[in-house]
């Protein structure tokens, strides 16, 4: 009995260590891409040779796993998560929208599932999302307002629930409403633009889709994540406002984003 329950154990600390081997050579083969984008196109690449060696300094903790409190404060440093969008939107404004858009979306998000499953911290969720749409109101820029959406704690949460829930169906139906039903009747004049921004696929999860998971939740919890998912909303809401504003004041002529307040403006 004793040799059998060791031959299991070693097994499942093979299958633990190979997992965590996979998930480093992941983060290793994302930043080489990452790093190759930068070269090419010119883009901070010396400022960006810190972040890289960042990187590897949390590939080795993450393989050593020393400590979890300190593995997911540096989890959290590399996704942006919570308090700490602050220290990227520096480096984002300057960079080319190639990859920019791979930086945000596949070398920063693969990184969540670890985070969100392992090493997730409540106190650190909400006052991330607080600060992040309290944030919003002192933002001009499009990647701005991109990057922002990406990393707000709430929409992240929602769409991994929606993802392992019968939510999911509600999920591409509203993608398919959206994209084709609109494009074809162009109600609220939706132009490309717009709905990606609106919609910031793959991560962003509507503000219908939430009520549905709303439901399923007691009436405290249904009323706090209401008010929270309102409270981003006019911050996204005024920070096209202000966007709008100034483009106005700089003598571009352009409104920029006008079907998407008007969208915002229905649903608040």
């Amino acid at each position: 009995l004793f040799y059998f329950f060791y031959f299991f154990m070693c097994i499942f600390m093979m299958l633990f260590f190979l997992n965590m081997l996979i998930w480093w050579v992941m983060m290793f083969f994302l930043n080489i891409i990452f790093m190759m984008l930068l070269m090419f196109c010119g883009d901070l690449y010396f400022s960006m040779l810190l972040y890289y060696f960042f990187q590897e300094m949390l590939g080795f903790l993450f393989l050593l796993n020393i400590n979890f409190f300190f593995l997911m404060l540096f989890l959290m440093m590399k996704l942006g998560f919570g308090f700490f969008f602050m220290m990227y939107l520096f480096l984002l404004k300057n960079m080319k929208w190639v990859v920019f858009m791979f930086f945000v979306y596949l070398s920063k998000l693969i990184y969540f599932p670890i985070l969100m499953y392992f090493f997730v911290n409540w106190d650190l969720f909400f006052l991330g999302y607080v600060l992040l749409n309290l944030f919003q109101f002192m933002l001009y820029n499009e990647k701005d307002l991109i990057y922002l959406n990406s990393m707000e704690s709430l929409n992240l949460y929602f769409f991994i629930e929606n993802l392992v829930s019968l939510d999911l169906i509600y999920l591409i139906y509203f993608y398919y409403f959206l994209v084709f039903w609109f494009f074809d009747y162009n109600i609220f004049f939706f132009n490309l633009t717009d709905l990606v921004i609106l919609l910031n696929l793959p991560i962003n999860v509507i503000f219908f889709l939430k009520m549905f998971f709303l439901l399923s939740l007691n009436y405290f919890w249904e009323f706090f994540f209401l008010l929270l998912m309102i409270l981003g909303m006019m911050s996204q809401l005024l920070f096209l406002l202000k966007l709008n504003i100034y483009l106005v004041y700089n003598l571009k002529k352009e409104i920029k984003f006008f079907s998407m307040m008007n969208f915002l403006m229905l649903i608040l």
